[in-house]
């Protein structure tokens, strides 16, 4: 990684849904220190979530949008490790 930060500007939306839950996420495209996309361009990334046990203080799942291959949960190396030959391809309109 070439760092990590909080992202001020960002915005996150979580909604419980019948078939599980919906999130919405608003990041600026400076915050990502990039110029926005232009039509019909795509870009190569992953989104992904982390689920804990009931206590709230333990991972014992990860899912992602794209890489399938995300078992891991008790290994920060492992974890934390980047594979951009998973992600999908994100298109933008």
């Amino acid at each position: 990684f070439e760092r990590v930060e909080l992202l001020k500007d960002a915005r996150v939306t979580v909604a419980k849904t019948a078939a599980g839950y919906t999130v919405e996420a608003t990041i600026p495209w400076p915050a990502l220190h990039r110029k926005p996309p232009v039509a019909g361009e795509t870009l190569l990334g992953d989104v992904g979530v982390l689920l804990s046990d009931q206590s709230g203080s333990r991972t014992v799942l990860r899912r992602y949008l794209f890489n399938k291959d995300t078992g891991i949960v008790d290994d920060v190396p492992t974890e934390s490790h980047l594979a951009p030959a998973q992600w999908g391809r994100w298109k933008f309109e």
